[in-house]
């Protein structure tokens, strides 16, 4: 396994990883010269996606994700990847307005909650204009295909895959007909009762309160490429 002439940046919590870069002859560089970002865990994805960088990404965690290789095998697949044995899928970044201003960009998920612990509220769903659904819940998000894998998939949403669009999934709902949702490209949100204060949290980022009936809009804006990991074998 060697590195010899390629540049690499490490994104996130790096641990060991940029000394096993060196090892194997290769380069730290920043993400705007390098051949290839690898990106720690979630919050070292999310930084390197929203850095405005074609390069791509491998995302390398201890966790259990469909889309990132196991951070023990950082070598090998670092070596697979610029060696070209990969292929990248595109995962979307969505934009996200609150009543057609721009608020920011999401990697993972887009979540409205109430502001105080235990009480509901109640939102609606739509998509293109049109009412898909209103429900009551503690809360309501808009996962990415790279943020279903995380508190979307724990709330009961499904594991999207990076072509299938967003899965919109009600958190603690207050009914049984309360759907999960998977829209293609976009999806809009709103705050149908001013019963309780919501907020507005993208990416783990609170973003301040949400006025009633104001559409919240994530719509997909952009893609980051992300080295495919290979399977692990049995």
């Amino acid at each position: 396994m060697d590195l010899s002439g390629h540049r690499l940046a490490v994104v996130g919590a790096d641990g060991d990883v940029p000394e096993t870069v060196r090892r194997l002859g290769g380069s730290i560089v920043d993400p705007a010269a390098a051949d290839l970002i690898v990106a720690i865990d979630a919050a070292g994805f999310r930084r390197a996606a929203l850095s405005d960088t074609d390069t791509p990404v491998l995302v390398v965690t201890a966790g259990d994700v469909y889309y990132a290789a196991p951070i023990d095998e950082v070598g090998e697949m670092i070596a697979a990847a610029l060696s070209g044995d990969r292929s990248h899928v595109d995962h979307p970044i969505v934009e996200v307005t609150l009543d057609g201003e721009h608020v920011g960009r999401a990697l993972l998920e887009v979540t409205l909650l109430t502001s105080e612990p235990a009480r509901i509220s109640e939102y609606g769903v739509a998509n293109e204009g049109s009412t898909l659904q209103t429900f009551r819940a503690d809360a309501v998000t808009v996962a990415t295909p790279a943020g279903s894998a995380g508190y979307a998939r724990a709330a009961g949403g499904p594991v999207v895959r990076p072509n299938a669009g967003l899965a919109v999934v009600p958190i603690a709902s207050f009914t049984t007909h309360a759907d999960t949702l998977v829209l293609p490209g976009s999806a809009t949100l709103s705050v149908e009762r001013d019963d309780e204060p919501v907020s507005l949290v993208v990416d783990g980022d609170e973003r301040g309160p949400v006025p009633t009936h104001a559409p919240i809009t994530v719509r997909t804006v952009d893609h980051v490429p992300v080295v495919r990991p290979a399977p692990r074998a049995d």
